[in-house]
């Protein structure tokens, strides 16, 4: 009897460790739309490379609890620590180290031999190239570069596919310029699978206009004989405030899911509080206080509806906006560009960075020694994807 009543209070115990306190439980949904753009490694954060330790375990368990379907790092390395259920899109950030910014044989080794091993890997093409203190890739340049990128990717894996441009603040005039740039050199327009737009808000949400600008979207690339590709919101959230982004979330994520046209989205971003707004974890690895915050709780639990989404409803009427689609110059010297995005003007388009030329002296010397504080997307290293990072937020060192 002794020994049933043991049995019995050890398989009481386990069972009681299966089910979450009231405080963490959530029901995880998944879409294979969903997705996140991640920095962080536990390997590097736990300092182990064993994934039964329970530092280790525990960001596992709490990124597993996302329903995640894809992620990408704004590199070219799946981590191994990434399930095999999850799709892991590699991208080329920016243009090449060659001449005019063309990809040299260095340059393509990493990307053709990630390409052989992941054969199918949707690949992102740049990283909002239409913005100096990103990948900084003026349309005309972009038009000469795609189809060299694209061939040699194609030589090593034929069923690779491409979502072309993933530009800021859904830019299609850039789009529009690179179109026409390559089909003057080439004499068509650019094979892609699909494009990549970012969406974001700052203290002026309004969840109406928001949709009206992914609606105006949707139109233009109807217009312009591309209702049929891919469209991935690659970037979407708020850099100014949880809170806003926390409405975005309960405002947008059913609609997003509900609409066709919509086939991938990722939360900006899968990173800890201590780093930008948006994040999707708090705490801190090591010291066993890392878990979801109040975002990543909200994004775990949605689609809400699952596989069974209603049928998309008509958008509300586009509205005209100051700044169109695109942040041009005039938009940019307005007081309402810099107020409501918290943004800076520069050479016509708009930056978190108030002096950017500043920012570059004060990061060179950073290349050189590395920091822990500066190396945003936890390689080991301080690089130019650190550099991105930093601009966005204007920190300073």
């Amino acid at each position: 009897m002794a020994f049933l009543i043991k049995v019995f209070v050890i398989a009481s115990l386990f069972f009681l460790l299966l089910i979450p306190s009231p405080a963490n439980a959530l029901e995880t949904k998944t879409s294979p739309k969903k997705g996140a753009g991640f920095s962080i490694s536990p390997l590097v954060a736990c300092n182990s490379q064993d994934f039964n330790n329970s530092c280790v375990s525990g960001f596992l368990q709490k990124y597993r609890s996302l329903g995640l379907s894809w992620l990408y790092n704004w590199g070219i390395g799946k981590p191994g620590w990434i399930d095999s259920t999850i799709q892991y899109s590699p991208m080329v950030w920016g243009k090449g180290t060659g001449a005019n910014g063309s990809y040299t044989a260095t340059d393509l080794a990493p990307i053709k031999s990630f390409a052989a091993q992941y054969p199918g890997s949707y690949w992102l093409i740049w990283n909002e190239p239409d913005l100096d203190s990103q990948s900084n890739i003026r349309a005309v340049s972009a038009a000469a570069l795609y189809k060299p990128l694209r061939d040699s990717i194609l030589q090593s894996d034929p069923s690779a596919k491409f979502i072309v441009g993933n530009v800021a603040y859904m830019d299609s005039a850039w789009i529009d310029a690179f179109r026409t740039e390559y089909k003057r050199i080439n004499g068509s327009f650019p094979e892609v699978n699909g494009w990549g737009m970012h969406h974001y808000a700052g203290g002026d949400y309004n969840s109406t206009n928001w949709r009206n600008t992914m609606q105006n979207i949707r139109n233009w690339l109807v217009n312009i004989g591309q209702g049929s590709k891919e469209f991935w919101l690659t970037e979407f959230g708020s850099l100014q405030s949880n809170a806003t982004g926390l409405q975005i979330m309960k405002d947008q994520l059913e609609w997003i899911e509900s609409q066709t046209w919509i086939t991938r989205y990722a939360w900006y971003w899968m990173a800890t509080e201590s780093k930008f707004q948006g994040n999707l974890f708090t705490g801190n690895l090591a010291q066993n206080t890392f878990n979801l915050n109040e975002l990543g709780r909200e994004y775990a639990i949605h689609p809400i509806n699952g596989s069974a989404l209603p049928s998309p409803s008509p958008a509300p009427s586009p509205t005209s906006s100051v700044c169109g689609s695109t942040l041009n110059s005039a938009c940019c010297a307005t007081h309402t560009c810099q107020s409501s995005l918290g943004l800076y003007c520069f050479n016509e388009t708009c930056s978190k960075v108030a002096d950017k030329n500043s920012g570059i002296a004060e990061w060179s010397t950073a290349f050189n020694v590395y920091n822990q504080s500066l190396d945003f997307n936890n390689d080991n290293k301080i690089d130019g994807v650190d550099y991105v990072f930093w601009l966005r937020e204007g920190k300073s060192l």
